[in-house]
């Protein structure tokens, strides 16, 4: 089991462990258990029950307890670690010091943050010595040179704490990487090609993981070193430009494994394999990306990403995920490959984009309610509750909605001191934003949101309406998916699911999705005149229903369906077809083919 063998405690990695052959690909069970702890640790740091918390305690400090004498946190024991640089440990360390951050964070353990900052002081001291040899020599299979540039994550968080000496490593550590020979599929976050006119074309998770890597290094050195600080920020910039050109619809890069090839321009088709990894780590860098340099459209992104494309890729009973998944996907079955079908470890595959799926709404929850020098600003909308400290008093932000279901926001502001002031993000598919805020209040409207401030009440409920309407969004080659609000909508496809592959002592399988009604495997075709005339319908919205199962409204728009039927023959074929949000499908077509006017 890669996400439970306790690779970081008594699990280990050594040369008498049960994984002999430490030089075949032994960094995995790191990377699957790593990201399994973040993501499990998160949520129940969020929604969990005491008994869990004191799983997490126990779990964490196993890891605390088994660290090196010299400090080392991480999946390899000192025998293995001894020749040098090895290859994995960088990308798996910066999965558990991670977990280990955030949780010592939130749980105040002073153990826990010793064992942390031990452990940093650690990789810094080890780090420096050996990075002649980082990414020095390519490896054959694992393409590991990509993902050990994470650590930079790590480093760069110690530099925002305080420690300018893991800022410079950060810096060291990209520099090295810059300098690397690296092979396609890893480079795209070297500045040449970042600058380059070229699109994006690497490994999938690669590419979105690291293009945050030369921002996150110029935040920690601008005050050390500007030029290089601004050196590094352009090339983001330059990056980030071009980051649309291989993202679809509902804002997915194309990453199936790979994001396309060299000297070839980005091609996101509707029917091209999108990760699930690529989904969590590009929204991760989406809200860096707005945090650090106020990047146009990274909110949006991340609300794109989290709303349409992650709920999508997972089973809509919880049962497993889809590896790969796609905006068009008439059948999602292992016979097309082993990342297609729904699964709950892919472990056919590779056990990574399960355990980055239950990362990504701890990230996206986390980042919904920002603290500013000015207040709160709301980045993302969604039922969420926050106690943040602001100039030394305690402020309850929670939003009371169903959105994305419903467009209006309720913010219940409690504790809001004098000087407080409450930002409200405009997202771009809305042209405005209407606010009803408390007596005397001041609401100020600019282009990216509202700010009320004013004499605060105890207690205060601002009442946001987003004004949703319904436009297209249009795939590289032209077909058009119809949008309401922040919800991507598609015509649903309804599955059947056939396990393929059962896991003994549970309940969990692997399953094929083939289409229920093999017609409706043929797309229909939106009509020009049509769009102009599309219709939301209520379904209810009775609160007990999950909205991803059951949505509450749907989009029914005027097509002609080419599957052939004994009623359309002499007649003109039209009919009104129902659209859902694509999270509520497991097969779908979500860019459809367009009649010309």
């Amino acid at each position: 089991m890669e996400a439970g063998s306790a690779v970081f405690a008594e699990g280990r990695l050594g040369r008498d462990s049960v994984a002999q052959n430490v030089a075949a690909v032994p960094w995995w069970n790191g990377e699957s258990e790593g990201n399994w702890l973040w993501g499990w640790a998160a949520h129940i740091r969020m929604v969990g029950t005491d008994a869990e918390r004191a799983e997490v305690d126990a779990r964490l400090a196993a890891i605390a307890a088994a660290a090196a004498p010299d400090g080392y946190v991480g999946m390899f024991d000192a025998q293995v670690r001894a020749p040098g640089y090895l290859p994995g440990d960088c990308w798996t360390q910066s999965r558990v010091l991670g977990v280990l951050r955030e949780w010592a964070e939130y749980r105040c353990d002073a153990a826990l943050d010793a064992t942390l900052e031990r452990g940093l002081a650690e990789l810094v001291a080890r780090l420096a010595e050996q990075l002649g040899e980082v990414f020095a020599d390519p490896e054959h299979e694992s393409l590991v040179r990509g993902h050990d540039l994470q650590i930079v994550d790590v480093l760069a968080d110690a530099g925002r704490s305080g420690n300018g000496t893991a800022a410079q490593l950060a810096d060291a550590v990209y520099r090295r990487f810059d300098a690397a020979a690296l092979s396609w599929v890893e480079d795209d976050a070297q500045l040449r090609q970042l600058r380059s006119a070229e699109d994006f074309r690497g490994h999938g998770p690669h590419v979105v993981e690291n293009l945050r890597i030369p921002l996150r290094v110029a935040e920690a050195i601008a005050d050390r070193d500007p030029e290089r600080a601004d050196v590094l920020a352009q090339g983001f910039a330059a990056g980030w430009s071009k980051l649309g050109r291989a993202l679809g619809v509902t804002g997915a890069i194309r990453s199936d494994e790979s994001v396309g090839v060299p000297e070839e321009p980005a091609r996101p088709f509707p029917e091209a394999g999108q990760e699930y990894c690529a989904i969590t780590e590009l929204a991760l860098t989406a809200l860096h990306a707005a945090r650090i340099a106020g990047s146009a459209g990274a909110l949006d992104l991340v609300e794109n990403l989290w709303l349409n494309a992650a709920q999508a890729a997972r089973a809509k009973d919880a049962g497993g995920t889809a590896y790969f998944t796609a905006e068009n996907q008439v059948a999602a079955t292992a016979a097309m490959g082993a990342r297609w079908d729904l699964s709950p470890t892919h472990d056919d595959a590779a056990v990574c984009c399960v355990p980055n799926a239950g990362r990504i709404l701890p990230i996206v929850v986390d980042a919904s309610i920002v603290v500013d020098d000015g207040g709160v600003q709301v980045w993302l909308y969604g039922p969420v509750e926050a106690v943040v400290t602001w100039c030394g008093a305690e402020v309850r932000i929670r939003q009371n909605t169903a959105y994305p279901f419903e467009d209006i926001v309720r913010v219940e502001v409690a504790g809001a001191p004098a000087g407080f002031a409450l930002r409200l993000r405009r997202p771009d598919w809305a042209s405005h934003l209407e606010v009803d805020a408390f007596a005397g209040a001041t609401v100020v409207e600019g282009a990216d949101g509202v700010v009320v401030s004013g004499d605060w009440p105890a207690s205060a409920t601002v009442v946001l309406t987003l004004p949703a309407t319904i436009r297209t969004e249009h795939s590289i080659d032209g077909r058009t998916a119809l949008a309401r609000g922040p919800l991507v909508f598609a015509r649903d496809i309804p599955a059947d699911l056939r396990a393929v592959r059962s896991y003994p002592g549970s309940d969990l399988t692997d399953r094929d999705a083939t289409p229920r009604e093999p017609g409706r495997a043929l797309p229909p075709y939106l009509l020009p005149d049509s769009l102009e005339r599309v219709q939301v319908r209520s379904d209810g919205g009775a609160t007990e229903v999950d909205p991803w199962v059951q949505p509450p409204f749907v989009l029914q728009v005027e097509a002609v369906d080419p599957n052939p039927r004994p009623e359309s023959i002499g007649g003109s074929g039209r009919r009104q077809i129902d659209l859902v949000p694509i999270g509520a499908t497991t097969l779908r077509h979500t860019c459809l083919p367009s009649l010309p006017r």
